[in-house]
């Protein structure tokens, strides 16, 4: 969810920027969808291209997952390079 921050995403952009395999990304797509916190468009011209984003819904989600990053950055005391910590979570 955090890779879709960005307006809109394809498939592929979505997939290098998580590090994700195909089906792994294609799953959370279905179910990030199902649960109306992205929406899918489809662009008929050649090459047919499909673009994410989130919706409201995902936008309000994304910002509650950052209080609970920083949440635990700061009360996890054994975390020894908090900017590591915060890129993992992501």
């Amino acid at each position: 969810m955090y890779a879709l921050r960005d307006p809109e995403l394809r498939f592929d952009e979505l997939k290098r920027a998580t590090g994700g395999r195909s089906k792994t990304v294609s799953d959370a797509l279905d179910v990030l969808s199902e649960n109306d916190l992205i929406t899918r468009r489809t662009e008929e011209a050649a090459p047919i291209a499909v673009y994410y984003r989130l919706t409201e819904k995902g936008e309000t989600l994304v910002s509650r997952l950052d209080d609970v990053s920083q949440w635990a950055v700061e009360w996890m005391d054994a975390v020894d390079d908090p900017d590591d910590f915060r890129r993992r979570l992501r």
